[in-house]
């Protein structure tokens, strides 16, 4: 991964920058704007590290359209075309396409334009005050700037919260109050006098007048379109090994079905999960079917749980930390010549499908999206009405702050795209009407209308479609796990919880005495941290008497980021 961060001075005030910066970054320097940064290799013709006396720019990150806009603009690398669009349109970045995230400053207007993608999955941090804007695409860098200058920051309990009952963040918040994450599709617009945080990209859920047949050939013409954008990004480098993830569900498969069926080989299927599971057995049968190569770690041991200062220190506490599961551990372990972008099938069942079963759209609920219930909270009515549905509610937070966070661990290995997430093809699915979309109707049939042998194979995506058929398949799951437990208490069966999941936490916490003591033990060695913080001890303590693993590991979560950001051990 590439790292950078740049100072705004508003006036001369001395700060020190050598300290931790000048033995690992090269500088750019234009008027009071100091930008500092270190870069890999990977996918260094779609990057811009530029600057004179009059100019900076910083161009992270991947651009998947790269080759689209050359074409368009007549022009040869990615410099020229930034300048060329920059000179044209100030909201040059919002013709880009893939994970990047930026910074341009002009001298003759002493404004910073700091700018991330429409998804927020190529990060964007910020901290300003009256003396300094700092902005950086990795947290980190600003906390030590901080740390090393004795500038104080804070803990901001509202975030916890946050994490506590969602998993993730509800708005631009982090662990540090004085810290922000730049929200998807939005930009920042910095002088000496005046922060502007401006949108430049928000989707559309106005409802298209378009039949059901209509609907399938756009789904299916703009997820080609999607893929060819991800798969070509790899042979304009000349990568010839595709590195693709594979579940048993239906997302990642589709991704590597199309990808085949466009004509793209040498596909490397990634996996993990709990061995002998369904999510195994049909994610191996897949790949087996397509013709790929098949990699899989099994998560018995459930190793990551033990990873958690390092993904904290990835994943800044703004997402559970436990969400990745073992991709860290097997994507730390490819070669990363071999390979070139990691392609997923992230966010497919709710682009394609819905958040909800609704057969039109409704208003955002306090209720939705928790990963525990444990705690009672709502969030003010504001943050709720900003949003004009619970799509939109869903997507940007659930699915933009959540789920495609694991992109901020995963971009250490690997710069990670996925089909469902290309900003044109997910405006395509927001416009088809909810009554397609919902209960995966619409997804369903789009399977099996251009792809019918991927949706023939097992999954474990149901094909519900009416309610009545989903409720009564939730009362059987409920039914089977009384019965076990049932059967756990008569001693037939050693463990009241049931194996056969991808990601099995209650099971591994009630089997496994070596993971309970680690999470005891991680929790008696950093409580003393909360000491300042009566309300989130209170909240934490709960957790951790829960039952749930899920509610244990949500808490943990918040002490690795108090650890990391509030002790002195965590910022050595």
């Amino acid at each position: 991964m590439n790292e950078w961060i740049v100072f705004f001075g508003k006036n001369n005030k001395r700060y020190n920058y050598n300290g931790f910066l000048n033995n690992k970054f090269s500088v750019m320097h234009c008027g009071q704007v100091y930008a500092y940064y270190k870069r890999e290799d990977h996918f260094a013709d779609d990057q811009v590290f530029w600057s004179t006396e009059t100019q900076l720019c910083i161009l992270d990150g991947v651009l998947l359209n790269l080759s689209e806009l050359k074409t368009k603009y007549q022009l040869s690398n990615s410099l020229d075309v930034l300048l060329h669009m920059k000179k044209e349109n100030p909201l040059f970045f919002a013709e880009f396409r893939g994970p990047f995230s930026g910074v341009s400053f002009d001298i003759g207007r002493v404004e910073l334009i700091a700018y991330g993608n429409q998804t927020g999955d190529a990060p964007v941090f910020y901290y300003s005050d009256d003396d300094i804007f700092i902005v950086s695409n990795d947290m980190n860098l600003i906390v030590d700037f901080l740390y090393e200058n004795a500038m104080a920051y804070t803990f901001d309990e509202q975030a916890a919260l946050y994490a506590l009952t969602y998993g993730f963040m509800l708005d631009e918040r982090t662990m540090i109050t004085e810290i922000s994450r730049l929200t998807a599709g939005n930009y920042l617009r910095v002088s000496k006098s005046e922060f502007q945080n401006c949108s430049y990209h928000r989707f559309s859920f106005e409802e298209k007048d378009i039949s059901f047949e209509d609907a399938i050939e756009a789904v299916d013409a703009g997820f080609r379109m999607a893929v060819k954008r991800c798969f070509d990004k790899d042979r304009e480098y000349g990568i010839e090994n595709h590195l693709a993830d594979m579940s048993g569900g239906l997302d990642s498969r589709m991704t590597n079905w199309v990808a085949r069926d466009m004509g793209y080989e040498n596909i490397v299927n990634i996996s993990y999960g709990q061995s002998a599971s369904d999510e195994l057995k049909i994610a191996s049968a897949v790949s087996r079917e397509l013709g790929n190569q098949f990699v899989f770690q099994q998560l018995d041991e459930v190793s990551f749980v033990y990873d958690i200062d390092q993904i904290i220190n990835y994943n800044y506490g703004l997402t559970y930390y436990c969400g990745l599961t073992g991709a860290k551990n097997l994507l730390s372990s490819l070669n990363r010549e071999k390979f070139g972008l990691e392609h997923t099938g992230q966010l497919g069942d709710i682009i394609v499908g819905s958040y909800g079963n609704t057969s039109e759209h409704v208003l955002p609920s306090a209720k939705i999206d928790r990963n525990s219930r444990l705690i009672e909270y709502s969030p003010d009515a504001e943050l709720l009405s900003s949003y004009k549905c619970r799509e939109e509610f869903s997507l940007s937070n659930r699915g933009f702050r959540s789920v495609i966070s694991t992109h901020l661990t995963r971009r250490h290995y690997f710069y990670t795209t996925s089909p469902f997430i290309d900003p044109d093809f997910i405006q395509i699915c927001c416009n088809i009407p909810m009554r397609y979309r919902a209960n995966h109707k619409l997804y369903w049939a789009w399977v099996d209308k251009k792809y019918p042998a991927a949706g023939q194979m097992a999954s474990t995506r149901s094909r519900s479609t009416k309610k009545i058929k989903l409720y009564l398949e939730g009362g059987c799951r409920r039914i089977r796990r009384l019965g076990r437990k049932v059967l756990h208490t008569v001693g037939i069966v050693k463990n009241c919880n049931s194996a056969n999941n991808m990601n099995p936490f209650d099971y591994w916490y009630e089997s496994d005495k070596r993971l309970r003591d680690f999470i005891e033990s991680y929790y008696r060695e950093t409580s003393k941290l909360l000491e300042p913080y009566k309300q989130t001890t209170e909240y934490i303590k709960k957790m951790m008497a829960s039952s749930r693993t899920m509610d244990k590991l949500l808490a943990l979560t918040v002490l690795g980021a108090l650890k990391r950001y509030f002790s002195k051990k965590g910022n050595e």
